[in-house]
């Protein structure tokens, strides 16, 4: 039914006539479906009639986004032409299970490509479930995605997603920010690694991580000790834990996320003699919400705000000229970041 819903005759009247086609493909979907590669594995066991173009070559364009909608999975067909004069095909399927908004996007592609496809020599131990196929549908192409029912003929019912197995993705990511917690407007800079912890999601937006990093001020001169003039400076090591995440699209979602800062907060006065650097430990906690678009699987860009409570306020002063920095009761923290995920 899902087949037959996107793989419309104006679809299929687009395919190929012959040949080895380029085209390009943009897939974008959840971590718990199919990834790209899996994909193009999955749309090749069905042809062999295409290939990736390269860059600037002229080609038809695939644009496959699937994303999560509450208890269910809503997949996006977009079939541009080579020259961008013809108007875009698109088509947008529903189901409870992501593989089978998928297979539906397989079936898609296959038949813009190849109106009979022919299937490749499949394993053995693929034939043991035949599927129920439709006159139009191509087959299952291996074992690994066997467990789908043929998307172009009725099913008495849809089996339930499959949960990824446990899992840790590892990110790298550079982050530049301005804080006002520690004293006055302070720039900083840092980076971080991030643990994805792909464990069992029952709810979509359940999605743990930990990110563990370190922050570098920039040094900062206060004048407000007059005549003495005071460089303070700040380092700090990084925690944030963030236990959920709230996908906006399937390029953008929004985490909110508790952290910490453990470090050290320096300070010099150039002007005072044998004045030395004077260094205290510094604590703190917070709120943040990350901002994150991903224009690739693997790039992503962030953007950050939050709320930061320094647990250790001890001004620093400046004898007997007065206080040079004390930090707030509460202060504020935004920044921008760039990250990679492996």
């Amino acid at each position: 039914m899902l087949g037959s819903t996107i793989c419309s005759p104006t679809v299929v009247a687009l395919a190929s006539e012959g040949g080895e086609e380029a085209i390009s493909l943009e897939y974008v979907a959840p971590r718990e479906c199919l990834d790209r590669e899996g994909f193009i594995e999955r749309v090749t066991a069905y042809t062999r009639r295409w290939r990736l173009a390269r860059e600037g070559e002229p080609s038809r364009a695939f644009v496959l986004h699937v994303e999560r909608d509450r208890d269910m999975y809503r997949a996006t067909f977009e079939l541009r032409g080579a020259d961008g004069a013809e108007r875009p095909v698109v088509r947008v399927v529903h189901a409870p299970a992501c593989d089978d908004v998928v297979s539906a996007l397989a079936v898609a592609v296959v038949l813009a490509l190849d109106p009979q496809p022919a299937r490749r020599e499949a394993p053995e131990e693929a034939q043991e479930e035949p599927a129920e196929l439709g006159p139009e549908s191509p087959p299952a192409p291996s074992s690994a995605v066997r467990r789908s029912r043929a998307v172009g003929s009725p099913s008495p019912h849809h089996e339930a997603p499959v949960a990824a197995p446990p899992s840790v993705e590892v990110a790298l990511g550079a982050r530049g920010e301005v804080n006002t917690f520690v004293s006055g407007v302070l720039p900083s800079f840092g980076g971080y690694v991030e643990l994805d912890l792909a464990l069992w999601r029952p709810i979509a937006w359940i999605q743990p991580r930990a990110r563990l990093g370190f922050l570098q001020s920039l040094t900062r001169t206060s004048h407000e000790a007059a005549p003495s003039i005071v460089d303070i400076s700040w380092t700090s090591a990084v925690v944030e834990l963030c236990p959920a995440r709230a996908r906006l699209s399937a390029r953008w979602s929004l985490d909110p996320c508790a952290g910490a800062h453990a470090g050290v907060l320096a300070a010099h006065a150039p002007n005072v003699p044998d004045s030395g650097t004077r260094r205290r430990p510094w604590f703190d906690a917070g709120v943040l919400l990350v901002g994150r678009f991903q224009p690739t699987a693997r790039l992503f860009v962030e953007a950050t705000v939050g709320a930061w409570v320094p647990l250790r306020r001890e001004a620093l002063r400046v004898d007997p000229d007065g206080v040079a920095s004390e930090p707030p009761r509460v202060g504020a923290a935004a920044g921008l970041g760039l990250g990679w995920r492996f």
